[in-house]
């Protein structure tokens, strides 16, 4: 009966995902989150996010979105970060406005300011890129004037 009411609980807090609903195991904004916590330390497992925050931690969702994310965050479609620290992973897409780390995307990677290591399966886009860039196809700017660019970078054309 506890197994049953333990899968219930998952099932109803993955099937309220994009809301401000979560389940949690452990204390308030830590330890395991299942749903759409806006700010969470810890391992986060959701369908989609929506308006999140903060995460400090491991962030699993089909469609990865935070303002501020410090650790892993990966996303089966898309990775949307406004401010990201760490790893982040995009299935088909990674876009960041700040990055500071490492960056894997299927298809396309875009960011505005990025540091690090950023790897993609089509073409990388950004207007300050500083450390080494792997695009299998384009690395672009995004800016009609030069952009900064201090690094690596290793693709198919840079324009």
């Amino acid at each position: 009966m506890k197994l049953f009411l333990t899968l219930y609980v998952i099932f109803l807090s993955l099937t309220l995902c994009g809301q401000r609903k979560y389940f949690t195991v452990g204390t308030g904004q830590d330890g395991i989150c299942i749903g759409n916590a806006q700010l969470y330390n810890g391992l986060r497992l959701n369908l989609s996010d929506r308006k999140v925050d903060r995460i400090n931690g491991l962030n699993l969702s089909g469609n990865a979105s935070a303002k501020h994310l410090n650790g892993i965050s990966a996303g089966v479609i898309v990775c949307r970060n406004s401010i990201s620290n760490g790893l982040t992973i995009g299935g088909l897409s990674v876009m960041t406005g700040k990055h500071n780390g490492l960056a894997i995307a299927g298809l396309h990677l875009e960011v505005a300011w990025f540091n690090g290591l950023g790897i993609s399966g089509w073409n990388i886009l950004g207007d300050s890129l500083g450390g080494l860039f792997i695009g299998f196809f384009d690395i672009l700017s995004t800016r009609s004037t030069a952009s900064l660019m201090s690094g690596c970078t290793i693709g198919a054309g840079w324009e």
